[in-house]
């Protein structure tokens, strides 16, 4: 699944970048205004150094928004789980994070993947027939497994787990 916020926010970092650039225009014709034929010769300088610094700190900015919104899922989950992806030249971690309003992202190589959460039972959930997460909310124990192997759960917060299978 492709995440959409993600290209509305590359598509915003383009269009501030080409609105910079046609604002910068306005550099040289102040400086020529100013001082004439050196302040134009000046201005032709500094306006691609202008338009570089702020095309920088708007994608700096969109990219702090990113890791923020990031932060933000990471700690509204009720339930992280990590599991292990071998290639044939590494082995990555991939940490799913489940949430109680029936989402799940997954942080793969600094990208975002959202997939839906279903609830399988009285006391479980499963993510893209691939990850199901059984609860005993009694004993506080959770137990993960990915494509029937067991995996490692990280972060349970059980008042979020017990609220989300008293809800439904």
């Amino acid at each position: 699944m492709i995440n959409e916020n993600f290209i509305y926010l590359l598509i915003l970092a383009f269009a501030l970048s080409i609105i910079i650039i046609m604002a910068s225009i306005i550099i040289p014709i102040r400086f020529f205004n100013w001082k004439r034929w050196k302040g134009l010769v000046l201005g032709l300088v500094l306006q691609p150094i202008v338009c570089a610094i702020l095309i920088y700190l708007v994608f700096m900015g969109i990219i702090g928004y990113q890791e923020y919104i990031a932060n933000r899922q990471r700690e509204a989950a009720m339930v992280a789980v990590c599991t292990v992806k071998a290639d044939s030249t590494k082995t990555d971690t991939l940490t799913w994070y489940i949430k109680a309003d029936d989402e799940c992202f997954l942080v793969d190589d600094k990208e975002f993947k959202a997939f839906d959460v279903i609830r399988l039972g009285h006391s479980s959930v499963g993510v893209e027939d691939r990850i199901v997460v059984k609860f005993n909310v009694k004993k506080k124990q959770a137990v993960a497994t990915d494509f029937g192997k067991p995996i490692k759960v990280e972060k349970v917060d059980w008042e979020q787990v017990r609220d989300y299978l008293n809800k439904k």
